[in-house]
């Protein structure tokens, strides 16, 4: 469980306090319950350990309490149901369907702790994030992780003076705005003459009643989309203004211009983008292409019949969770059922999900990423990685169509002989700090794929 803190955000999706008081808690349970096993032993009807008051406790007030994430918890309850079995004390060590070794050395035939002391202090100083379930490669994930964060911390280190020099209270230093926020003045002036220039004619007309939810959900996108851009550029400008000494600062603009200088993006701006980008070039960057593609692109589409006759990249949108909700609230107007019977139905073959009369809204997703593991494309199922597989990679085109639970109870289709399946989420990005949706892949191994942490993710990069 403390080992996996190690490869955040794969390992676990935030830092969880685990700790040797819950190690204590949990040994000392283990030992309440087997205590109570041996009683039981003494009768003539002898019962086995109460694997499932145990595997409770630990799920719900030890290890899996501290846990506030849905895929978290079921990585958790997977560990519990691998380990805390009868089959774990019975004959040697095995793998079963999972790479890791349970137990993690043979079992001696004693009962003197000396003897399993010394299986432990024979095991390797340094764990394999495969000997707890994890890709093979996720070590050079971690290193890619901590490379990031190093940049990110001198970055701060490199504006940490200048981010009080500029002033908590009404101070301006020009001389240190000028240097520290001219680089976002030109990356946003590159943005706005190469992409956003060609679409200044382009008008996002309003939403009617009549509209449908998808068309409705484009529309109210692209204008907050091209509203969010306005208020950035002015933004900018009056920074630069400040700088020139053609207009005076206020309180608010200091807090703005301390909050880019210190490399972080202001409040105000993230209002209307629950998942932008904490770094300002990276929000910067995404907000250009997001509007890019609303005006450019989306805004044309909904004006044709079918605006979903096309591949969707769900990246072009500022709100994408609100776009799956807007397609659930369509496709159960045309089935005419209520939208809490259907669920989200998934193919990597799109004729699989051509039924009209079933999935009137089937859409073709395009450029997800995915991390954790590899998908075949011979067999079309996620298998396990290789240690030099690549960190992340590019999903074939996914199609997804919401469906009614009663006329098709499964949740993901595919022509794969004996495959199985299990739930993949989907993040904004790497970091994992935003939930979209989930989906449901075929996979050679669900267990694996869980201790994996798999994950299918909008965006590689934090724009």
């Amino acid at each position: 469980m403390q080992e996996r803190r190690t490869y955040i955000p794969q390992g676990w999706a935030k830092f969880y306090e685990f700790s040797q008081s819950d190690l204590s808690s949990a040994c000392e349970t283990v030992s309440m319950l087997v205590k109570g096993f041996d009683k039981a032993n003494q009768g003539p009807n002898s019962v086995g350990i109460d694997w499932t008051t145990l595997i409770g406790v630990m799920e719900q007030a030890i290890y899996g309490s501290r846990v506030d994430n849905e895929f978290d918890t079921r990585l958790v309850k997977e560990y519990l149901a691998l380990f805390f079995k009868t089959d774990t004390l019975d004959g040697p060590r095995k793998k079963g369907n999972s790479t890791v070794d349970i137990p993690p050395f043979d079992i001696p035939n004693s009962t003197n702790m000396s003897d399993f002391r010394s299986r432990v202090e024979q095991l390797p100083d340094i764990d394999n994030p495969q000997s707890f379930g994890m890709a093979p490669n996720a070590d050079r994930s971690l290193q890619r992780i901590n490379s990031t964060k190093a940049i990110g911390m001198l970055r701060q280190l490199a504006s940490g003076g200048t981010g009080e020099g500029g002033g908590g209270g009404s101070g301006v230093d020009v001389k240190v705005w000028k240097s520290s926020l001219t680089p976002l003045f030109h990356l946003w002036d590159n943005v706005s003459k190469s992409q956003l220039s060609k679409l200044k004619g382009v008008e996002v007309r309003p939403v009617t009643p009549d509209d449908p939810p998808v068309v409705a959900f484009v529309l109210m996108d692209a204008a907050e989309a091209s509203k969010l851009g306005d208020f950035v550029t002015n933004s900018l400008t009056t920074l630069q203004k400040v700088i020139s000494g053609s207009v005076l600062s206020t309180p608010d603009i200091v807090a703005e211009a301390n909050c880019l200088i210190r490399n972080e993006v202001p409040m105000a701006w993230m209002a209307t983008w629950p998942s932008a980008p904490e770094e300002p070039s990276s929000f910067l960057q995404g907000l250009g292409k997001r509007i890019e593609a609303l005006k450019g692109d989306w805004v044309k589409r909904v004006a044709s019949r079918n605006p979903l006759e096309h591949p969707v990249v769900l990246s072009d949108f500022l709100r994408p969770d609100v776009f799956l909700n807007a397609l659930r609230q369509q496709t159960a107007r045309k089935l005419s059922v209520s939208i809490d019977s259907l669920h989200l139905v998934s193919s990597f073959e799109n004729h699989l999900l051509s039924d009209a009369s079933m999935s009137p809204l089937p859409v073709n997703v395009q450029n997800l990423i995915l991390e954790g593991c590899v998908f075949d494309e011979g067999r079309r199922v996620l298998t396990e990685g290789q240690r030099n597989s690549p960190l992340v990679s590019v999903l074939p085109p996914l199609t997804i169509a919401w469906m009614a639970r009663a006329a098709h109870p499964d949740r993901a289709v595919s022509s794969a002989q004996s495959a199985m399946s299990v739930a993949m989420p989907i993040y904004v990005s790497l970091s994992r700090e935003r939930l979209i949706s989930e989906v449901v892949l075929h996979t050679d191994s669900s267990r694996q794929r869980v201790l994996n942490s798999a994950a299918l993710f909008l965006t590689e990069s934090s724009t």
